[in-house]
């Protein structure tokens, strides 16, 4: 091979790019296509409401993230920080871009079938591409490689597509031809016409016998004349059934008296038939002559007293004519009777000289009276040939009783000589105006006989005279003729075709076979929407079919219940059939039923950019290509090579357009072939494996994605639940390296390496703790959140641990005061103690509280003395015959001590040091107080929190009796608990200025106002209720602690465990559904044919992301092959580049 060989090679590999490019996208149609419609049916939890009928419109993983925040939340824990999968919103889901593709229902067309189409035909060999119109009538003129242009029409509504009655299914000829290559003689659209069970075409002969059946069939428009029908496209299967009658029709003459219906005939040898049917007939005949014109049949023959109908006529000469008449049209005046009128006609012979002629006038004169009237036809004859004029038929002027008178057409006085002679009694036809003499007059009776016997051969010869026995008639056989009609039974009958069993109801004695529309149905063309735009707003012409071939409450299109019926395929051909016999010029191009054009399913893209892409760049030279391959001028680079190019194309994908560089969400990411999990450590310290979870499903695991059971190769498997290697990852691991380092420690090396914990991802778990890529002297891969800080705190509130005073059960909110005075003289005479009330700063158990209500008692004692010699001695210096006397005063020791009160209760109970607390802050608020306050702060302004309603609550939690289980009861008791510490906070604030301001000296304080009618202490303890349902705050806490247990279980239990795997910690174990051990598989409510909602989530995005059917994998795969055919057209413009050089 030369050099320009080579040249011409690697240009054609080149040239052969662009090809594979439309295949790779067909396969990329084909794979959104399926993928589309699978979401569909196999993924509604992502793709929409988990619960359509609910007004939260959540999809399931939602659920699950919005209740394990609210877990999280009761757990203390990180509510940003849940285990969790990233799942972007069912708009993801439910996007298929803007690729054109095939719907089986079209909301945007009447939820008809719609197609992106092309049409292609192949009457050259090289093809080409036809335009269906929407003009009636519109045609094209296609010539073929010999040079013979041919008319077809064009618009659309002349063709019909076919459709699989079995599965509803449009069918491609790629895949079936039998439709194709039907209907033919053997074949035909509709059933065979048949006799007795076997076909016939032509005009049916007469049937032989009584028995004979006789089928018809005929295409009849149906009541919705363009989708409806039961052959389709507006048509229905109409059947003519016709049994046999045969018989045998005798002609009879000399009949007397009139034959029946039903009765019995008896012939001369005593043969016996029964009458079918008879038409007794009475005709006269009248034999003419000295005609003049010509009769015809039907019209009124009269004498001008009588009128009858002529039945028929019968020339023998110039003037001899015999006519029969129809007896029943006799009228002689109103009388019917065949014996009046038309008497026979009478000559007479004139004397010489009789006929004389003045003017126009000829006057005839008879020898006696001729009874001739005025305006009757007579004919004269016998003139001599000079005056011929005088011989024919006249009609009679002025009469008298012996003479007659007529005009003729010539004028002069003459009288003509010959041996005349006048007819009278001259009959003529109202019509034909022609006339004649009656020579005869003869009255025949007749019949017509149909009778039917056991044996039609036998009996009643020609000839024989034959008797009615009830009727008495008599009459003689003429002719006699065995015959057989058809007797139609059934006229138009519509056969149904039972779309339950797929059988037409047509009598087996039909014996039809097989025909066209037994397995396939014609489905017309509704309109057609003509291609539009270019580049990113192009949009692929659309034809949309008169029904929809299946819907989404009858995925079965066909007869076949187990058969889904699926969409057309891109870029399969499907044959247009043409309705009727295509005519142009006379000339029938294109016969009733046979293939026209392919009908191409092409959604945009898969159209060669012949006209300006070349294989070689600019030129197609070689002089525009690069020693790289690549091309000075973008029009040519690779990805142009198409109509729409690379990034046109693929704006059309919708979320797989950037499955790839921008994934929507774990989903596609994991579905990407090309991303993949590794094991490799980047840097020397903290967080080092970063790439173990690159593809979130299929994280690096050391070979142990396989099921527990499987110990091959020396490694067991850790995917729990029996799941397999293709399904997408559900366990835990850890990677145990001994010796590794960087990082590493040598007192406490760590081993194991980066942990894997989708188990717990899976299940939406409070915070594991875990640092997934960072190295770690233990195994943690099982380490669970297991935090009880905020439990211990909500305890220690029920619990009131803060109120270490004696006030923790006080009730007392009267009797606190007044001040005493006391008495104590300094020479101490009736001393009593002073007592004071304040409100101030004291500890309490080593707490400094602000606003404490204290007592001081100061009693009245010594406080010092002197010596009666008035010096400074002391007492015990004071010695007789000294004297010491006592000074005495109220005990400068005493202190304040907390007096014990309702009001003490609460300010240890709520607050931190005494501060004043307000309703929505915990600023102040005493340590555990607050952490349960911020939790009902939290739950009720987080979207999560206690107004957020599962959608797909089981039905089973209204009639919980646990509280706080059912969503219902959590929103009630989280707001009655908040509600009891917002009165609590209210009525003590009231509380404080009203004690802090009371004066003591004036009065004892007395004051139990409480709220929402509520007394303070009522909002304290007890179970009272106030005016809003709530009970006091110690009652509410009490109850809210042990609800949030049964609420941290039974968000656990919805959600579901795996692998072992119990999130639900801090949570009523009494409540909780079978964990199960480590390897067990979902375990949860039953929901949706598995247990927990997280098992649900799980098989949706498996379906999607998981191996077996690489729903998305093979569409980012198709996406990624697209790819490298412009690597391959790069590669071979360089390979040409080098031998161009």
């Amino acid at each position: 091979m030369d050099i320009e060989q080579k040249k011409i090679e690697v240009k054609e590999d080149i040239a052969r790019g662009p090809s594979n490019v439309i295949f790779a996208r067909i396969t990329i149609c084909d794979e959104v296509q399926l993928a589309d419609l699978m979401k569909v049916q196999f993924t509604p939890f992502l793709r929409g409401a988990a619960n359509t009928s609910h007004s939260n419109s959540d999809p399931l993983p939602t659920v699950c993230e919005n209740l394990a925040k609210q877990r999280a939340l009761l757990h203390g824990a990180s509510v940003s920080g849940i285990m969790k999968f990233n799942f972007a919103p069912g708009t993801a889901y439910t996007s298929t871009g803007t690729l054109t593709m095939p719907k089986l229902e079209d909301g945007t067309q009447g939820n008809k079938t719609t197609l992106p189409f092309i049409v292609l035909h192949d009457f050259t060999d090289e093809g080409g591409q036809i335009t269906l119109s929407t003009t009636s009538n519109a045609n094209t003129t296609i010539t073929d490689d010999d040079g013979v242009s041919t008319k077809y029409f064009t618009d659309f509504s002349k063709y019909f597509m076919t459709r699989s009655r079995a599965n509803g299914e449009l069918v491609s000829v790629d895949e079936n031809t039998s439709p194709y290559a039907t209907p033919t003689t053997a074949e035909p659209f509709i059933p065979a016409n048949t006799i007795n069970g076997t076909t016939y075409r032509g005009t049916a002969v007469e049937p032989t016998a009584n028995s004979d059946v006789r089928y018809d069939y005929s295409l009849v428009a149906n009541s919705e004349p363009v989708a409806g029908g039961h052959i389709g496209g507006g048509y229905d299967l109409a059947e003519d059934h016709y049994t046999g009658n045969t018989y045998v029709w005798m002609e009879m003459s000399n009949v007397v008296g009139t034959f029946s219906a039903s009765e019995e005939l008896l012939d001369f040898a005593n043969n016996t038939c029964t009458i079918k049917s008879s038409a007794n007939t009475t005709t006269v005949f009248l034999e003419l002559f000295d005609t003049d014109g010509t009769f015809v049949s039907g019209e009124l023959l009269t004498d001008r007293a009588t009128n009858a109908a002529v039945f028929s006529t019968d020339v023998g000469s110039n003037t001899e004519v015999n006519i029969t008449l129809t007896g029943s049209t006799f009228d002689t005046g109103g009388n019917t009777n065949i014996t009046l009128g038309y008497p026979t006609s009478t000559t007479i012979a004139l004397d010489s000289n009789t006929v004389s002629r003045t003017g126009t006038t000829v006057t005839v004169e008879t020898a006696k009276d001729h009874g001739i009237l005025s305006g009757e036809r007579i004919v004269l004859k016998g003139a001599d040939a000079e005056y011929d004029e005088f011989n024919g038929t006249f009609e009679v002027g002025d009469t008298t009783a012996n003479t007659l008178t007529f005009t003729t057409a010539n004028t002069g006085s003459v009288t003509p000589t010959g041996d005349f002679t006048l007819v009278t009694g001259v009959v003529f036809g109202r019509t034909s105006n022609a006339s004649g003499a009656v020579r005869a007059r003869t009255v025949n009776a007749t019949a017509n006989i149909v009778f039917q016997s056991s044996n039609l051969d036998v009996g009643f010869a020609i000839g024989n005279t034959v008797t009615g026995t009830t009727s008495g008639g008599t009459g003689s056989i003429d002719s006699r003729n065995k015959k057989g009609d058809w007797y139609l039974s059934r006229d138009k009958q519509v056969k149904v075709f039972n779309s339950g069993t797929g059988t037409w109801t047509i009598d087996a004695a039909a014996n039809t076979g097989e025909f066209w529309n037994k397995n396939f149905e014609p489905v017309r063309i509704s309109n057609i929407i003509p291609a539009s735009g270019s580049g990113t707003s192009a949009v692929a012409a659309k034809m949309v079919l008169t029904k929809a071939l299946a819907t989404s409450g009858d995925a079965t299109g066909g007869y076949d219940g187990t058969a889904t019926t699926k969409l057309p395929g891109t870029y399969l051909a499907y044959p247009l059939k043409t309705w009727e016999d295509q005519t142009h010029n006379s000339v029938v191009t294109l016969e009733a039923y046979d293939n026209f054009a392919n009908i191409i399913i092409a959604p945009e893209g898969l159209e060669i950019d012949y006209d300006t892409w070349k294989p070689l760049g600019a030129g197609n030279s070689g002089t525009d290509l690069n020693q790289d391959g690549s091309v000075d001028t973008a029009a040519h680079n690779p990805e142009e090579c198409t109509i729409l190019n690379k990034t046109e194309f693929q704006s059309k994908l919708g979320p797989y357009n950037t499955a790839i560089s921008s994934p929507a969400d774990d989903v596609f990411r994991s579905s990407n072939p090309d991303l993949k999990s590794t094991a490799i450590k980047v840097g020397t310290s903290g967080a080092v494996y970063t790439t173990v979870n690159a593809n979130p499903f299929f994280p690096a695991t050391g070979g142990s994605h396989k099921p527990i059971a499987n110990t091959s190769d020396g490694i067991t498997g850790t995917q729990p639940g029996g799941l397999d290697a293709n399904s997408i990852y559900a366990g835990a691991y850890s990677e145990y390296t001994k010796g590794a380092v960087d990082p590493g420690s040598t007192g406490s090396p760590l081993d194991y390496r980066f942990f894997i914990q989708n188990d717990q991802k899976w299940i939406y778990a409070s915070p594991s703790g875990v640092a997934h890529s960072t190295p770690n002297a233990t195994d943690i891969k099982n380490q669970m959140f297991s935090g009880t800080a905020t439990a211990t705190s909500i305890a220690a509130v029920a619990s009131k641990t803060a109120i270490t005073g004696g006030s923790g059960t006080s009730t007392v909110t009267s009797g606190i005061g007044p001040n005493v005075a006391g008495n104590c003289p300094t020479n101490g005479a009736s001393p009593a103690s002073k007592s004071t009330f304040t409100v101030g700063s004291l500890t309490i158990s080593g707490v400094a509280y602000a606003s404490i209500m204290r007592k001081k008692v100061e009693a009245c004692v010594v406080t010092g003395g002197s010596c009666s010699d008035g010096s400074d001695k002391t007492e015990s210096a004071c010695v007789s015959p000294l004297t010491w006397t006592n000074t005495y005063g109220f005990d400068p020791s005493a202190v304040n001590v907390e007096f014990v009160c309702a009001y003490n209760r609460v300010q240890q109970w709520l607050t931190a040091a005494g501060a004043n607390v307000s309703v929505g802050s915990v600023s102040n608020m005493q340590a555990n107080m607050a952490v349960l306050y911020q939790l009902l702060l939290n739950l009720t302004s987080a979207a999560y929190g206690k107004n957020y309603t599962d959608p797909v609550q089981r039905t089973e939690a209204g009639s919980y009796s646990e509280i706080c289980r059912s969503d219902a009861s959590f929103k009630q008791e989280t707001e009655d608990c908040k509600k009891a510490i917002d009165d609590l906070i209210t009525a003590h604030a009231a509380m404080k200025t009203a004690i802090s301001g009371h004066n003591f000296a004036s009065g004892a304080f007395s004051n139990n106002t409480g709220t929402n009618g509520k007394t303070y202490v009522q909002c304290i303890t007890g179970s009272t209720a106030g005016s809003d349902g709530v009970k006091s705050a110690e009652a509410e806490i009490g109850t809210y602690k042990d609800g949030i247990k049964n609420r941290i279980t039974e968000i656990t239990n919805r959600i579901g465990c795996l692998n072992g795997k119990n999130p639900a910690v801090g949570g009523n174990t009494s409540m909780q559904v079978a964990v199960g051990s480590a390897g067990a598989g979902f375990t949860g409510y039953a929901f949706n044919g598995g247990a927990g909602y997280a098992n649900t989530v799980y098989s949706n995005a498996n379906f999607l992301a998981g191996k077996k059917i690489k729903l998305f994998g093979k569409i980012l795969a198709a996406i990624s092959d697209v790819d490298t055919v412009y690597d391959q057209i790069k590669s071979k413009r360089s390979e040409y580049y080098e031998y161009n050089q």
